[in-house]
């Protein structure tokens, strides 16, 4: 099982004037949800990233504050968040902080993009 995270492109909608998606996808990733809780915790125990939509976080741009906390801290204290890491090797901080710079780097590129999930 694992989650996929997306970032759509957004225009205005002809209709009421409202942000919609335009059809574009600026970003796409996937990681196993053996990493959610190790995530969660460097996230400052917001489930945001899982669960953007119960955040509040709605924009790519929404996540970046998270993504750095996030980034920092594996790159700080990997002792705090090691005993997270699954028995099995499915999901480590070694293959976590990739996808968090990646997704970063793509928040700040796309910032005004929809953020959508799949779990």
């Amino acid at each position: 099982m694992s989650l996929d995270v997306y970032f759509y492109g957004t225009e205005a909608c002809p209709h009421c004037g409202g942000t919609v998606k335009d059809g574009r996808r600026d970003y796409q990733s996937n990681m196993t949800h053996n990493v959610h809780a190790m995530v969660n915790l460097a996230c400052g125990n917001k489930d945001v990233i899982w669960h953007p939509e119960e955040n509040g976080i709605t924009k790519a741009g929404d996540l970046i504050p998270y993504l750095k906390d996030a980034i920092r801290e594996f790159i700080a204290a990997p002792e705090k968040y090691q005993h997270l890491e699954p028995d099995n090797g499915w999901g480590s901080i070694r293959t976590t902080l990739p996808w968090l710079k990646e997704m970063l780097d793509a928040a700040t590129e796309y910032p005004d993009d929809i953020v959508e999930v799949s779990r």
